[in-house]
């Protein structure tokens, strides 16, 4: 009799030794891919026969430093941010991945040492395979604001990253534009200056696209003209968040705060000074911890919608990724 209880005992023990086990490998593995399992590449009735660009977006990491972070905090979130994202490329295979700046939390404050560890970390988490394309876009936590920024800090970023401050990427007759957001003061700084040439340089080879007998061969965009979509950290100049309205938009008190020119979004004049020839879709600011779509209010008349979830503390209603589709592209952001 003892020896029968004695077997139901461990019997019981084994199975919720189990129980806990697959407790926790569906919260460190399996939960990711139940979630983005969910998302699908769209199928529109007015997209072209030509195959869509699949797109990944992403911002704001904000990978912790040495400063502010907790290792264990650190670790929790760099777990989760790495599981994620690894997951989504396996399932969706996109081609094209862009990290929308602020990829480091103390990049600015960072030693040489600390920010080599950053990058390690960063490589780490966000590898990806040969047949996807990754590109970052600085932000004000990686080098700073404008007045803050020095060479030194914006050449380490451009060079470990192989970034510009503006660079025009396209494929297949889909144009992206990046943009480094603190170089948009237009006030002739040492970034600004470098900034500006390019950018016109760009608006030039849309105008000549979209007009081809009227240039040479080296002036034409690699495939056929198209809207260019604009990629930075910052939004365009807006008074507020009142025109955003994406299921994980802030409240309707935060969005009424009038945004600060030159450090919520960049200054009108700014705004303004954009190569104003062509009409772009803004993709993606991220305030008071929720991401929405930017529509810049002087061009744009296209908007493409996109909604996110991250791993801030600030934000735990949205601890996994969701997806929502552009018609034009296809793109989902984690």
């Amino acid at each position: 009799m003892i020896k029968y209880f004695s077997l139901i005992t461990l019997k019981k023990v084994a199975l919720y030794l189990l129980s806990i086990i697959g407790l926790v490998f569906f919260c460190a593995y399996g939960i990711f891919y139940v979630v983005l399992s969910q998302c699908n590449w769209p199928s529109d009735s007015n997209m072209t026969s030509e195959q869509p660009v699949k797109v990944m977006l992403l911002a704001d990491t904000h990978l912790l430093g040495t400063r502010k972070g907790h290792w264990l905090d650190k670790m929790i979130r760099e777990w989760e941010m790495g599981c994620a994202f690894q997951t989504a490329i396996k399932l969706h295979k996109p081609e094209l991945i862009f990290i929308l700046g602020d990829l480091f939390d103390e990049g600015l404050w960072s030693s040489e040492r600390d920010f080599n560890s950053y990058v390690e970390t960063f490589k780490y988490l966000f590898s990806v395979p040969s047949a996807i394309q990754l590109y970052t876009i600085v932000g004000n936590h990686d080098i700073g604001f404008h007045y803050s920024i020095t060479p030194h800090l914006e050449k380490r970023f451009n060079k470990v990253f192989n970034t510009t401050p503006v660079e025009l990427i396209s494929r297949r007759n889909v144009h992206f534009v990046s943009v480094n957001s603190m170089a948009m003061e237009m006030d002739g700084c040492f970034l600004c200056h470098a900034a500006k040439l390019k950018l016109n340089i760009i608006s030039k080879q849309l105008k000549c696209s979209q007009n081809e007998n009227k240039c040479s061969k080296t002036m034409m965009l690699d495939g056929n003209y198209s809207k260019p979509i604009l990629l930075q950290h910052f939004p365009l100049y807006r008074k507020n968040d009142m025109a955003c309205n994406e299921p994980d938009s802030a409240s309707l008190k935060e969005k009424e705060k009038p945004f600060r020119e030159g450090w919520d979004c960049l200054r009108k004049d700014a705004t303004e000074k954009y190569p104003p020839t062509h009409t772009v879709i803004s993709v993606l600011q991220e305030t008071q911890g929720q991401y929405i779509t930017i529509i810049n209010s002087i061009k744009i008349i296209e908007s493409g919608t996109a909604s996110t979830s991250f791993w801030r503390t600030y934000s735990p209603r949205l601890p996994y990724p969701s997806c929502k589709w552009s018609s034009r592209i296809q793109y989902i952001l984690i």
